[in-house]
């Protein structure tokens, strides 16, 4: 089951308190996508996973994290990059925000992972345009990570981004050049580089790399 609770939390830029949700336990009954986003019931916890302040509009996973800068550098730098673009999604609009905010501390770890968290969220809202732009922005730091350039994993979620993002010949290219022990891996990437020869931009699970489902709904 998913347990939030409520923790009040002292913003690390305005220094005002806030009340903010947290999760304290969820579960996971399945397999995750193939970029590993969680199956039910942690897939929809994404709400509880970031923290905006209500004083300022600093985001973080927690409002406590401290960030190098002013409040007006702050606001200036979220007007910047961030209120331009228009998202259907509150919560994408959110990763958003903490992506740039990530950026502007240069820990590209957290910025990959909003970048990604806001484009799930922007496949939950239907927004296309959103969700690819997001996906292109999380392969732009993840290139950036020591995971990115050594881990096989990260390699393998590397090609569903692409994918996803419509990159295909981007993805048979390298998927030529990728060679894995573990034999899963390989079949990841193995189906990743078929789906993009159809130009299949669905959504799937590893169990579909197994069973061949159709995508996602």
């Amino acid at each position: 089951m998913t347990l939030p609770v409520y923790v009040t939390v002292k913003c690390s830029v305005c220094g005002k308190e806030s009340r903010q949700r947290v999760l304290a336990s969820t579960s996971i009954f399945g397999s995750p996508d193939l970029d590993l986003r969680p199956a039910e019931l942690k897939r929809s916890t994404m709400h509880y996973w970031v923290q905006e302040c209500p004083h300022c509009g600093y985001v973080a996973e927690r409002l406590d994290q401290p960030v190098p800068v002013s409040r007006e550098k702050l606001e200036d730098f979220l007007e910047k990059y961030c209120e331009r673009r228009w998202f259907s999604s509150e919560l994408a609009e959110q990763f958003h925000k903490q992506y740039w905010i990530s950026r502007l501390k240069k820990d590209h770890e957290s910025a990959f992972a909003a970048a990604l968290h806001a484009a799930w969220a922007c496949d939950d809202a239907e927004d296309r345009v959103n969700a690819v732009y997001c996906r292109k922005c999380a392969l732009e730091e993840l290139e950036q990570t020591e995971r990115g350039k050594k881990d096989e994993n990260a390699g393998v979620q590397r090609l569903d981004l692409l994918r996803r993002a419509g990159l295909f010949d981007q993805v048979l290219r390298e998927s030529e050049d990728l060679h894995f022990e573990q034999e899963v891996l390989q079949k990841i990437a193995d189906f990743q580089a078929a789906k993009a020869k159809e130009k299949d931009a669905g959504c799937y699970r590893v169990e579909d790399v197994l069973t061949k489902k159709e995508p996602a709904v």
